[in-house]
Order: C-alpha cells, then sequence, then structure tokens
C-alpha cells in the first residue's frame, strides 16, 4: 500500500487566487484518494504591502496560517494536514519556492523573510532544517536557477491554466540529480488529484515528509511521470 500525499495547494482563505474554502479542500483531496496535503499558500511582500489590513508582522503570519488551521481543523483524524508556503522575492523576479518545514516560533520571528532573496532565504532554510524547492521552474517569467541554490524543483505542476513544461522540468532535474517534487497547484475545483508523492509509510507530519523528501524514497503523481 501506497500513502499519497499533495505537496502543493491553496486555500480562499489565505491565497488571493485560491477559489475554495480550506473545509471544501479537505473533502475533495480526500475524494481524490490523499493521505495528507501541504497548504502552501502564497507569501510575497505584494500580498502583505496593505499596511491599514496587515499593521505588524504577526497579523500577515496570522493571516497565512489561516487556511492551514481552517482545514486542519475540518480534518479531524481523516487527513494530515501540514503547513508550508510559495513564497516569493518580489525584488528579485517573479519566481516563486515551495518551502517544507517551517515552524510557527521560527517564522513569528523572522519578520520581512521575503525581503532577503533566494541565495539567503537557501541559508536560513539549511539553518532551520527546511526545505526548499523552486516551483514550476520552466513556466513563463521564471528564472531557472543554478544547481544547489535551492534544494529541488518541481518537475510535475498540475495546474491547468498555465504551461509549467514538465517536461524541460523532469530534463533538468534529470541532468543535474536534483530532488523533485509534484504538486496539483491546487486553486479551483478541477485541479484536485493531479500531482502529490506517494511513499511507503504514512506521514505523521511536516517533519515526516521532510525527512522523505531529504531521502528520495518516494514516488511522484503526475501525467508523463
Amino acid at each position: 500500500m501506497m500513502f499519497k500525499y499533495e505537496t502543493h495547494c491553496h486555500t480562499s482563505e489565505s491565497s488571493h487566487c485560491g477559489e475554495i474554502p480550506a473545509a471544501e479542500t479537505v473533502e475533495l483531496l480526500i475524494a481524490n484518494g490523499y493521505s495528507g496535503v501541504v497548504y502552501t499558500d502564497h507569501f510575497t511582500s505584494d500580498y502583505f504591502k496593505d499596511t491599514s489590513q496587515f499593521p505588524d508582522w504577526q497579523s500577515a503570519v496570522d493571516y497565512h496560517r489561516r487556511g492551514y488551521l481552517a482545514a486542519k481543523e475540518a480534518a479531524g483524524d481523516r487527513l494530515t494536514v501540514m503547513y508550508g508556503m510559495e513564497i516569493r522575492f518580489c525584488s528579485e523576479s517573479d519566481n516563486d519556492y515551495l518551502v517544507f518545514g517551517w515552524d510557527e516560533d521560527v517564522l513569528r520571528k523572522a519578520e520581512g523573510i521575503y525581503n532577503i532573496g533566494i541565495k539567503k532565504f537557501h541559508r536560513f532554510c539549511e539553518e532551520h532544517g527546511m526545505l526548499v524547492f523552486q516551483a514550476h521552474p520552466f513556466r513563463n517569467n521564471m528564472q531557472i536557477l543554478k544547481p544547489g541554490t535551492v534544494d529541488g524543483i518541481e518537475v510535475f505542476n498540475g495546474h491547468f491554466n498555465h504551461d509549467s513544461r514538465n517536461d524541460m522540468a523532469q530534463y533538468w532535474a534529470t541532468k543535474y540529480g536534483l530532488r523533485r517534487s509534484s504538486g496539483s497547484d491546487a486553486h479551483m475545483y478541477d485541479d484536485y488529484g493531479h500531482g502529490g508523492i506517494l511513499t511507503k509509510e504514512p506521514l505523521g507530519g511536516i517533519s515526516d515528509l521532510v525527512e522523505v523528501l531529504r531521502s528520495g524514497d518516494y514516488m511522484l503523481v503526475g501525467n508523463g511521470i
């Protein structure tokens, strides 16, 4: 038996482009056979530039965690719900990065983390036992990074409204021996069930996912993989 986990998912509570409330995403994931999910709502300076709505760092963190917490409450023990993010360093590029392994206390002390750029952020992740994967690296307006700048890349992205050129991402990962991830990039009802990873053992939480991604002991879900 294999266990399926979604690694790229958004909620309407915390992502401006997310169209589905967290509680509904839980039901869609369960219906599509997932054992767990990492909620990777967007986290950028552009999202939190309205100082009337987000007067301080803690309010921005609270907002970002809303979807995750709502999903966790809705899921109960039916689905393993994990916290992650899709971060962008807007002053540097339009690249998006999936972050796995956040500890809430670390995030609450990391004010302005979305301003430091990917090289410094990667070092920050290494210091805190986190992993960062470049999301959909061959989509329009993305800049592919030198191998070693991040911990891996997303080789399958299931978002229907974008051409993520997954075949090119697969080729790049194979050429340079990179860690790989797959995710549905779920925003809308039709997005669910197209990506993720398969593990031999159930994951108890985000630390287990980080360990599995480090080890490479998993399989990818997605067309053409």
